[in-house]
C-alpha cells in the first residue's frame, strides 16, 4: 500500500512524465508482438496450423498475456486467482522485466530532475491509478458488504 501511495502522490506531482513513462514498456515491446504476428500470418498462408516458438514470439507474446491475465485475474472466481497469477508473472516476465528495466535506468534521471524516484508499478500499468477517494470510497463499500454479510448470516442463524 505504501508503495502505491508513493506512485500516487509521483504521479500527480508530475503528470505528463508519469504518462510518457508508464508507456516506455508498450513502445518496446510493440516491434516484437507484430513481427511475430506477421510471421503467424505468414505460417497461416503457407497452410501451415501451427509455427516454432522463437525467442521474437516469446516476447510478442508476453505483453499480451501479461494484459490478459493481469485482467482476468479480477474477473475470475477464487479458484482461478492463483492460476491466472501464475500466467500473468510466467507469460508477462519479458514485460514485468522489461518494466523494471526502464525503472532502473530511468532511475538517475528522475533523482536529477525531480529529487525523488517515479516508481513503474508494472502491476498496475493496465489501467487509470486511483485517487485517494476512490480508495476511501473502496473502503466505505467493502466496510458496508462485510456489515451487510453479517447481518444476513445473523439472520440465516435465527432462521435455522
Amino acid at each position: 500500500m505504501e508503495r502505491l501511495r508513493k506512485n500516487l502522490i509521483a504521479k500527480s506531482k508530475h503528470p505528463a512524465y508519469s504518462q510518457v513513462k508508464s508507456k516506455i514498456p508498450y513502445i518496446l515491446l510493440t516491434p516484437p508482438i507484430f513481427a511475430e504476428l506477421a510471421r503467424l500470418g505468414a505460417y497461416r498462408l503457407a497452410g501451415c496450423c501451427s509455427a516454432p516458438m522463437t525467442i521474437g514470439g516469446f516476447l510478442g507474446f508476453s505483453m499480451p498475456c501479461a494484459i490478459t491475465f493481469s485482467m482476468l485475474e479480477m474477473y475470475v472466481p477464487d479458484l482461478f486467482k492463483f492460476p491466472s497469477k501464475c500466467m500473468k508473472w510466467g507469460g508477462g516476465c519479458v514485460f514485468y522485466g522489461v518494466a523494471a528495466f526502464v525503472d532502473h535506468t530511468t532511475s538517475g534521471f528522475k533523482k536529477k530532475f525531480f529529487g525523488e524516484e517515479l516508481p513503474i508499478d508494472a502491476p498496475q500499468l493496465m489501467g487509470a491509478l486511483p485517487e485517494k477517494r476512490d480508495i476511501d470510497n473502496l473502503r466505505k463499500f467493502i466496510k458496508e458488504m462485510e456489515q451487510a454479510r453479517r447481518a444476513l448470516m445473523r439472520k440465516s442463524t435465527l432462521n435455522n
